[in-house]
């Protein structure tokens, strides 16, 4: 199953597609002519997630929540548990080695020492309300990391950050090894 089939199996009714590298590659191979309500977004250059999220939001009221799941991330687990949580943002969080983030017992992200220090998989939820002080303060064709500079930003907010610990096989299909470990995976 490929992302789009997962986010219409969660009842997401519109996606939208940013590619910078390899764009032909990407939209050959999730055979979009296949689906109604696509939409396919082209950064010139790689602006980071966020820079990718404003293209898409800059002509909107942002009258919507926005989920995100990154092409380059293999997840086959449960991801309804995102949209139950009332936080303004949801990280899908692993247990992989990865370290980005620290969990309190309340599931949501901690910037202090806490029990759990999780990675953070590629798999988000942002609510209208984050969408719309997003778009007033980012600056067009900005480079803007997800971690380094959007958290940071956020954490100075009244905003909620939620965590929702995913339970099922992460891959990194962006590197080599990842690719390798989902395709055996798929082929079981």
């Amino acid at each position: 199953m490929n992302i789009i089939d997962s986010n219409i199996s969660l009842g997401i009714k519109y996606n939208i597609i940013n590619v910078s590298h390899l764009s032909q590659k990407i939209t050959n191979l999730l055979h979009i002519e296949d689906y109604k309500n696509i939409s396919i977004f082209y950064e010139p250059k790689p602006l980071g997630v966020f820079g990718g999220i404003y293209s898409i939001i800059s002509g909107s009221n942002c009258n919507f929540d926005l989920f995100i799941h990154n092409s380059d991330i293999y997840f086959d687990g449960k991801l309804q548990g995102i949209f139950h949580r009332d936080n303004d943002l949801v990280l899908g969080m692993i247990n992989n080695g990865k370290k980005d983030f620290h969990v309190n017992e309340q599931n949501e992200i901690a910037f202090h020492e806490s029990k759990q220090f999780l990675g953070y998989s590629g798999i988000m939820l942002i609510r209208r309300n984050v969408l719309k002080f997003f778009k007033d303060r980012y600056i067009p064709n900005t480079y803007l990391n997800f971690i380094s500079d959007f958290i940071d930003i956020l954490k100075t907010t009244d905003f909620t950050i939620g965590a929702e610990i995913l339970k099922g096989n992460w891959f990194d299909i962006g590197t080599l090894e990842g690719l390798q470990k989902a395709q055996g995976i798929g082929n079981n």
